[in-house]
């Protein structure tokens, strides 16, 4: 990925963890608070589609944040 791209992508996944913490009611890590309570939840429409996306878009963030060279 490019350095624009990894910036637009970085700034879309702040702007979902931002909703995620308002839905939620938490300060910090709402992306990760969304994957913890589908994976809790009996039933979720939309997880199996939902769920792996969200996770690759938190792996994709943690490493352009904390690889180097990414």
């Amino acid at each position: 990925m490019g350095l624009r791209t990894n910036t637009n992508f970085l700034n879309a996944y702040i702007e979902l963890d931002k909703v995620c913490c308002e839905q939620f009611g938490i300060s910090r890590g709402g992306v990760t608070e969304y994957i913890n309570r589908l994976l809790e939840m009996r039933y979720a429409p939309d997880r199996a589609e939902i769920l792996p996306k969200l996770v690759n878009y938190r792996n994709m963030r943690n490493r352009i944040a904390h690889d180097e060279g990414a």
